[in-house]
C-alpha cells in the first residue's frame, strides 16, 4: 500500500501495515534519503507506536527496512504527543526511551 505526503511516496508491504495506522511519516533533514514511519494500532487496553526506519529506492519510493522500536501508550493523546515530540528528541534521549533502566525490585 502506497502513503503519500507532500512530495513523498512510502510503500508498504500488507504484512507491516497489518492492523496498524500511519500516524505519521518522516524525513530527516539532514539526509532526505532516510526517514522515520509511525504505526500505530492498539494492544489489549493501550495504544501501540511501532518505528520503522524508511529509506529512499530507485524508483523515488521510500520503502521501510525495518521496524527500530515499539512504544506504548495509556492514551491516544500521549501517544500523538509523543509522535510530535520526536524530531525535537536528542539521539541520547532516544536511546534511553528505547532502552529503558531495569526497575529495581526487593
Amino acid at each position: 500500500m502506497n502513503f503519500d505526503t507532500k512530495e513523498l511516496n512510502v510503500v508498504f508491504p500488507n504484512e507491516v501495515l497489518n492492523g496498524k495506522k500511519i500516524e505519521s511519516v518522516m524525513i530527516s533533514p539532514i539526509d532526505r534519503q532516510i526517514g522515520v514511519a509511525a504505526l500505530t494500532g492498539k494492544i489489549k487496553n493501550m495504544q501501540l507506536l511501532r518505528l520503522y526506519q524508511i529509506i529512499k529506492v530507485e524508483d523515488g519510493n521510500f520503502v521501510p527496512t525495518h521496524e527500530i522500536g515499539a512504544f506504548t501508550f495509556n492514551t491516544k493523546d500521549k501517544l500523538k504527543d509523543f509522535i510530535k515530540s520526536l524530531p525535537e528528541m536528542s539521539a541520547i534521549k532516544i536511546l534511553m526511551l528505547m532502552n529503558p533502566y531495569p526497575l529495581l525490585s526487593n
